[in-house]
């Protein structure tokens, strides 16, 4: 009889920390869409103060940008967003695009 509350315990504190990551993963996913969104309709300054705003460098998460299953760039160069394709080819090196 023992076991029963540790056992309850143990899984009460295992799943308390399960919301967390899934928010945070949400909130990833979240910045990401808006920064697809900018792209989509050349907003080179949102982009730029959405980066600023979360602490962060282009060039470290443009991998894990993909935008309707495309890269950031190419994302971009499909929309006509000549000012975001020109922010993007200064931020990242020419093999990274």
């Amino acid at each position: 009889m023992r076991q029963y509350p540790l056992l309850v315990l143990t899984f009460l504190l295992m799943f308390s920390f399960l919301p967390n990551k899934l928010t945070a993963a949400s909130s990833a996913d979240i910045f990401i869409r808006v920064l697809c969104d900018y792209a989509k309709i050349d907003y080179r300054t949102r982009i730029r103060k959405k980066l600023k705003e979360a602490r962060l460098k282009l060039r470290k998460i443009y991998p894990s940008i993909r935008c309707e299953g495309k890269s950031f760039h190419a994302y971009a160069v499909e929309n006509n967003s000549q000012e975001v394709v020109k922010y993007i080819e200064t931020k990242i090196k020419p093999d990274k695009r």
